[in-house]
């Protein structure tokens, strides 16, 4: 019988593990399909993909969120807007800011890079069965739930 710490252990390894399933599965289809990805590094598709979800985020934003130094992450987004695959634009809220955007000539791809991820976990999920999927959303939204409470300015 697993203890706490051991079961939290396996669900963290597990998580991980379906995380490198899926990139390592997306990946390899989309090598030689989705020309953007042979032109990005990981890093690059990390912070690419997480400005899509985001948008619009901030620079400042963007590295805190990813753990990033400031000056590392304004290497890698000035990489990402030389190849058009993210854009910079003038936050209206105030002038004086940046927001990052996917650059409308890469929103194509980038979003078949995403929809790839989600088909491969739905792949995954199904195989699951009923019982178990509908236990895996009510943690899900148990967990959701607890992030939107992390997230709030304490």
């Amino acid at each position: 019988m697993m203890n706490d710490a051991e079961k939290i252990d396996f669900i963290f390894q597990t998580g991980k593990n379906t995380r490198m399933h899926l990139e390592e599965k997306v990946f390899r289809q989309l090598n030689a399909k989705n020309p953007l990805f042979s032109e990005l590094s990981s890093v690059q598709m990390k912070v690419a993909m997480y400005i899509h979800q985001s948008q619009p985020i901030g620079l400042t934003q963007l590295a805190d969120h990813l753990g990033l130094s400031h000056p590392s992450a304004s290497v890698i987004v000035e990489k990402l807007v030389e190849k058009e695959v993210v854009s910079r634009e003038t936050d209206p809220a105030d002038r004086r800011r940046i927001q990052l955007r996917i650059h409308a000539k890469s929103e194509t791809r980038v979003n078949e890079i995403m929809n790839r991820f989600q088909s491969g976990f739905a792949d995954i999920a199904c195989k699951v069965g009923d019982e178990n999927l509908e236990r895996w959303y009510q943690v899900a939204l148990k967990l959701n739930e607890i992030l939107e409470i992390e997230k709030s300015p304490k």
